[in-house]
């Protein structure tokens, strides 16, 4: 997972998005979620095996 800042059109209405990364072979998925910090902590919490790309902090 990464913090992207794109405004490449998508599903995703914010320009700040996370992009998940997942699969072999490798996919990608963009989220923007209102509450990021929150969000990336419970999901750590249920995949504690996730990998984090730089910081999530705004």
């Amino acid at each position: 997972m990464r913090k992207i800042r794109t405004f490449q059109s998508g599903p995703a209405l914010s320009i700040e998005r996370l992009e998940i990364i997942h699969g072999e072979p490798a996919n990608s998925v963009f989220i923007s979620p209102e509450h990021q910090e929150d969000f990336v902590s419970k999901l750590k919490q249920r995949c504690p095996q996730m990998k984090i790309e730089g910081s999530i902090r705004s």
